[in-house]
């Protein structure tokens, strides 16, 4: 398989993974509690480990992606960025939309 097309599966699993939906929840939040991991690293503050495992696979992913494409699209790395704001952005609105037509 092509390490570029691995990079963007990567980067899509972690966006997937960081983008909350309405109820204000991440999958990766689902995951760890699924996992009986616990979500803090102390109690009820310090890190948050859905979040920082979520930001290190996109940026793996994204590091893919940058040396495969970046000879070709020089601007890829501005144009991932963006896709991956817009994504989080409008997943929850798109989640509660959905929602709202299934709900009868």
């Amino acid at each position: 398989m092509n390490k570029g097309i691995i990079g963007i599966i990567i980067t899509a699993v972690g966006t997937l993974m960081l983008a909350q939906d309405y109820l204000q929840h991440s999958m990766a939040s689902y995951l760890f509690n699924w996992l009986g991991i616990p979500e803090w690293s102390a109690g009820n503050q310090g890190f948050y480990w859905p979040v920082i495992a979520s930001v290190l696979i996109i940026i793996a992913g994204l590091v893919g992606v940058v040396r495969h494409y970046e000879s070709r699209y020089p601007r890829v790395l501005a144009g991932s960025l963006l896709g991956i704001f817009a994504f989080c952005y409008s997943f929850p609105y798109v989640t509660k939309e959905i929602v709202s037509i299934f709900s009868f």
